[in-house]
């Protein structure tokens, strides 16, 4: 019982890590917009894309594992599969929502809406994903949860199951790219699969994610990475096909470099110690990861607008924007949750979304 709760720990401090590098990469990347940062953008611009390869693949791949290890658990504590959705789709659609009116309310405050520009087309530029927006993932995480979830039901079998995420995931490559979100989706409901049967593969005791694997992965993520980023393959097939080359490659080098993340993280931590107050820091952050998410990017908004007239080096422009937004994103639903806590005794809904 004492290993399956440290291999939850251990997920957990991974998720963190990937939610709190998805505010650093939003930290780079507005601090260099608009400005030459020579050969410092140049390095942390290829940072940025190889982490966007892994960083989001990783936490859905998690959330795939530890969704398949709770997924039998029994209790008074533990809610039916049908209120659980229920609940969680409501919390998140409604997050989505809400979030997506404060950061346009933001927008306006700092002045980045043009004269011309219509709210209602501002916000629909917010929702779906466009520029820097990432509040998309909550509803694509809230599309992954909710499809699983029924085809769980229909397929009771782990290969017919995966067989239909196949399916889904091969046909969303031809989904236009207006609708970009919907086909990443779709992809990201592979990984979330890939995480559940590693889940499956480590009980059966599986040499395929064990340590022993692990050189054989390395070598194929790194081709896939080098041949990604190296190799210009558009073009050399018609329309669909190439456009479906693409997406799977890409794909395949996020599946390979999250399942050597998590092998690797896992198997060096397994029989490591952690200080109990290491271990109530990290499950206080990690019931806030949803908090986190949602307010970073309005955070981050003012926090350039507070401080545009100070002329900083770029450096220490990315580390305080990294550290203002992580400490204010972290306080505010923590704020939010010992307010709600004292008013009607219980956690408030964030931090039962199973995010």
């Amino acid at each position: 019982m004492h290993g399956e709760r440290f291999y939850l720990l251990d997920l957990t401090l991974l998720k963190t890590i990937s939610i709190i590098l998805v505010v650093l990469g939003l930290s780079t990347t507005m601090v260099f917009e608009g400005s030459d940062g020579g050969a410092l953008e140049s390095f942390a611009m290829r940072i940025y894309k190889v982490s966007e390869l892994l960083v989001i693949p990783l936490f859905v791949m998690i959330s795939g594992y530890l969704h398949r290890m709770t997924r039998g658990e029994k209790g008074p504590k533990r809610r039916t599969e049908n209120e659980y959705i229920r609940r969680r789709s409501l919390i998140l659609l409604s997050s989505y929502l809400a979030f997506g009116v404060l950061t346009l309310c933001v927008q306006v405050l700092v002045g980045n809406v043009s004269p011309g520009e219509a709210p209602l087309e501002f916000l629909h530029r917010i929702l779906l994903g466009v520029g820097p927006y990432h509040l998309w993932f909550i509803l694509m995480l809230l599309w992954v949860a909710l499809s699983y979830h029924y085809l769980e039901r229909i397929f009771r079998n782990d290969a017919h199951l995966g067989l239909s995420v196949l399916l889904i995931s091969v046909l969303s490559t031809f989904i236009p790219g207006i609708l970009l979100q919907l086909k990443v989706a779709g992809l990201f409901l592979l990984i979330y699969y890939v995480g559940n049967m590693i889940r499956v593969l480590e009980v059966r005791k599986s040499s395929l994610v064990s340590m022993r694997s692990l050189p054989v992965s390395v070598l194929l993520f790194l081709f896939f990475l080098l041949f990604f980023f190296k190799v210009d393959i558009v073009g050399t097939f018609p329309p669909p096909l190439d456009n479906m080359v693409v997406e799977l490659l890409r794909l395949s080098t996020s599946i390979l470099g999250s399942i050597c993340v998590i092998i690797t993280f896992r198997s060096l931590l397994r029989n490591v110690s952690a200080p109990r107050r290491f271990k109530r820091i990290l499950e206080s952050v990690h019931s806030h990861i949803l908090g986190i998410y949602l307010f970073h990017l309005p955070v981050m908004l003012i926090f350039f607008w507070w401080t545009g007239s100070i002329q900083l080096p770029l450096l220490w422009s990315i580390l305080l924007s990294f550290a203002f937004t992580l400490l204010v994103s972290y306080s505010l639903p923590v704020i939010i949750d010992m307010t709600y806590h004292a008013l009607f005794g219980k956690d408030s809904a964030s931090r039962e979304a199973g995010y």
